[in-house]
């Protein structure tokens, strides 16, 4: 099951940011642009809310850009009338496949990608994408793959979690965003309580880190530091302003 929750943000008169959550609906069926655009209008239909939004802002993903490219693409074509027409024969069958009539009455307000969710990307696609040479890309990988192996050991058992604790003071929590700041916890923990975290390692039967490695992930954290700051700022600062804010979430 999947569902989208609508989030509305504003300034105050007092320039004091405002937030309220106005709906968590249920996504029933495939999660296309037309179910999402219509999924999105009816929450704007329902408070009233056309022409009272500056932008809808929503995280990268494709079927998000689609349903509100279903309404720009017809604004733009409704906008160049005076232009000279240029008349291209294509197949009807073709033409009739790609149009969708449910979406032809769908109205929404402009579309702004994520700042959280930008950063995010940069900092874990297209930064583990670009491999320096294959000795970096082989590092990364071995470094990283531990670190996800004992965030999962703790993500799936409350007795792992306890122990991880216990041992070193605070949980390792992983969310979407913040995989950088568990990267920096580990390495600080690393430094501080070498041995408490050799033993959860040990009692967990998760692969040893290899001094490399922890030279490795102290320079790893380094590197984004900025990035890093930003997105947090970015992502719950009150100062940042949000008009209309809409995630989906996939309960377990």
């Amino acid at each position: 099951m999947s569902y989208i929750k609508f989030k509305w943000s504003a300034w105050s008169k007092a320039f004091k940011r405002k937030s309220a959550a106005l709906a968590f609906k249920r996504i029933v069926g495939s999660q296309t642009g037309v179910v999402l655009a219509k999924k999105i209008e009816e929450v704007i239909t329902f408070y009233e809310l056309h022409g009272k939004i500056t932008k809808v802002i929503t995280d990268n993903g494709a079927n998000y850009v689609k349903s509100f490219k279903l309404t720009e693409e017809e604004t733009n074509t409704e906008s160049h009338d005076d232009e000279p027409e240029c008349f291209v024969p294509v197949e009807i069958t073709d033409l009739l496949s790609e149009v969708d009539v449910s979406a032809t009455n769908v109205l929404l307000p402009e579309h702004e990608r994520c700042s959280a969710h930008n950063f995010n990307l940069v900092m874990s696609k297209d930064m583990d994408a670009y491999s320096f040479s294959t000795n970096f890309a082989s590092l990364r990988d071995s470094t990283l793959s531990k670190c996800k192996e004992l965030f999962n050991k703790q993500n799936r058992s409350s007795k792992v979690a306890d122990l991880i604790k216990s041992k070193i003071g605070r949980y390792l929590c992983v969310r979407w965003n913040s995989l950088h700041n568990s990267l920096k916890l580990v390495s600080k923990v690393f430094k501080t309580q070498n041995d408490n975290i050799c033993g959860v390692i040990e009692a967990h039967k998760i692969e040893p880190f290899s001094s490399r490695e922890i030279e490795f992930l102290d320079e790893y954290v380094k590197v984004p530091k900025i990035i890093r700051r930003q997105l947090s700022e970015s992502h719950a600062a009150p100062s940042i302003f949000q008009e209309l804010q809409i995630s989906q979430k996939r309960p377990c």
